[in-house]
Order: structure tokens, then C-alpha cells, then sequence
């Protein structure tokens, strides 16, 4: 059976967990994991589909904050938040960009 993560070397059969990534891909994932960054084990088939679909899976708040991102894209659903009191119009103003350090955001799109 091939990697589930490059699909190009053998996978790593372990008895009790089943398939694991090649040795190569086990590598890589250390050195990531050493380096502080997560590593997402996902289909090209989600990545894709997140891009095309970045706008209909925007939330409106990321850790407490107010996102700028949902605030340009959704106004008149900001509108109607602020009208039941949900959020002020000095947070909407004050709203930050929560959403653009993500690989498949792309301003604009």
C-alpha cells in the first residue's frame, strides 16, 4: 500500500495502528513538529474545496475578536448583529483581519 501523504513510497505497516506515513513522510512530520508548525494530514480534493468555498466558511468572531474578513463579506448580516445587540458599531469598526494568516484565505476572492 502507498503513503496516504505522497503516494509515492511504501506505507508503514504497524500492527496495532495499521497503516502509518513512509519513513520519508515520518521524517518530515518530526521536523515540522520540532519547528512549531502543525501539520494537517488532508486531501488536495478539502484543500481545493476550502478555496473555492473560503467565503461560505468565514466565522464572525476568532478568539473573541470581531473579524474584519466576516464584517466586508456578510454586511448586511453585521447589520442585523448589531441591531439585536450581539455586537457594537465601535467593534465593527474596530474588527481585524482574524482569518488571513490561513493558507486557502485569499483577500478579495
Amino acid at each position: 500500500m502507498l503513503c496516504l501523504l505522497c503516494n509515492k513510497h511504501q506505507a508503514v505497516k504497524l500492527a496495532p495502528y495499521g497503516f502509518l506515513p513512509c519513513k520519508t513522510c515520518q521524517r518530515k512530520q518530526k521536523k515540522i513538529g520540532k519547528s512549531g508548525q502543525p501539520v494537517e494530514m488532508t486531501s488536495s480534493t478539502i484543500k481545493e474545496e476550502r478555496m473555492k468555498y473560503q467565503k461560505d466558511i468565514i466565522q464572525s468572531f476568532r478568539e473573541g475578536q470581531l473579524s474584519k474578513e466576516f464584517v466586508e463579506t456578510y454586511p448586511e448580516k453585521v447589520k442585523q448583529m448589531v441591531q439585536e445587540g450581539h455586537v457594537s458599531s465601535n467593534e465593527v469598526k474596530m474588527a481585524k483581519n482574524v482569518w488571513s494568516d490561513l493558507s486557502y484565505y485569499k483577500k478579495g476572492d
